[in-house]
């Protein structure tokens, strides 16, 4: 039989599943990023931002190479804040030119390196490998994402980046105008008002990303829309996003609540029926595809 024909098959499976409302503004799985970071601390990275482009217009440090030295770990630094917002503000970069031309030049940009003992070479090592780890994360996730929509985050974050942890008294210097002090201490504030924002982003999805704490639930699925039983209560035409995980893949969908049952089963659900409103033709296939496995394995097991 066709797929086209299977078009409003239904079967019973039981499989684990993630739904959430649709934002006001009709996105899914989206936190804004007023709800994780303060006003006070996004002035506080443009004031940061600002001050690290004073820093490196900087003459005397331009001619004698003290700007080129962090050019490459300030485009590092910036690579990481790219991806990052770009994921906060729900943008598919992976489908843009720009992310592979970035990732290109990051390739190409190497560790610090001196000749010689230096006390500061230790701290711009380990703010390079920093860096390197997230970004890695961060395209990690990028590229992993489904559909471009919904983001997944499984890393433990490592513990803020310390100067002191190398070198001490850094601060006190870039209050007397180090130039030298004042570039790392700005970067490296930088990056942790960007590693607390990360943390809360991934904080916030904990729930969608542990995928394997889903609880695994009958759901009566077809390539139009499910059934389930819930505790929640929906109202007709309420919108909700909806995440199923069939073997080792995601199925994404948006949908709107047909059907509430006003009765209580023995677990105090109610059956709740949804129709989709918005599905890729390759998870609508992948529904049905997967629903006649099951079909074909259920009768298997009743022969």
């Amino acid at each position: 039989m066709s797929i086209e024909k299977r078009t409003f098959f239904r079967f019973d499976v039981n499989l684990p599943y993630y739904l959430e409302a649709l934002t006001t503004e009709g996105l899914c799985f989206h936190i804004a990023r007023e709800e994780l970071i303060s006003s006070a601390e996004y002035q506080s990275l443009l004031n940061e931002t600002h001050k690290l482009k004073s820093l490196f217009q900087d003459e005397r440090h331009i001619q004698n190479g003290g700007v080129q030295i962090f050019t490459e770990l300030n485009q590092k630094l910036e690579l990481m804040v790219w991806l990052l917002d770009s994921i906060i503000e729900g943008v598919d970069v992976g489908q843009l030119s720009e992310y592979r031309q970035r990732l290109e030049l990051n390739q190409k940009n190497s560790m610090p390196e001196a000749k010689g003992s230096s006390k500061v070479l230790p701290l711009l090592q380990a703010f390079y490998l920093r860096l390197e780890d997230y970004i890695s994360e961060l395209v990690d996730v990028i590229e992993h994402s489904v559909h471009g929509k919904v983001f997944m985050y499984h890393k433990i974050s490592p513990k803020p980046f310390k100067t002191e942890q190398y070198i001490n008294g850094l601060s006190t210097l870039a209050s007397k105008g180090n130039w030298l002090a004042q570039v790392i201490t700005v970067m490296v504030a930088k990056l942790n008002h960007y590693e607390s924002l990360y943390l809360k982003l991934k904080q916030a999805y904990q729930t969608l990303s542990d995928s394997e704490k889903w609880p695994i639930e009958r759901v009566n699925l077809g390539a139009g829309g499910f059934a389930i039983y819930t505790s929640t209560d929906y109202f007709l035409s309420q919108q909700v996003c909806a995440l199923f995980q069939m073997d080792d893949e995601f199925v994404f969908a948006k949908a709107s609540c047909v059907y509430q049952s006003d009765k209580l089963n023995a677990q105090a659900k109610k059956r709740t029926a949804f129709q989709f409103d918005d599905i890729s033709s390759e998870d609508s296939a992948h529904i049905v595809r997967y629903l006649m496995a099951k079909e074909l394995e259920f009768h298997g097991k009743t022969q």
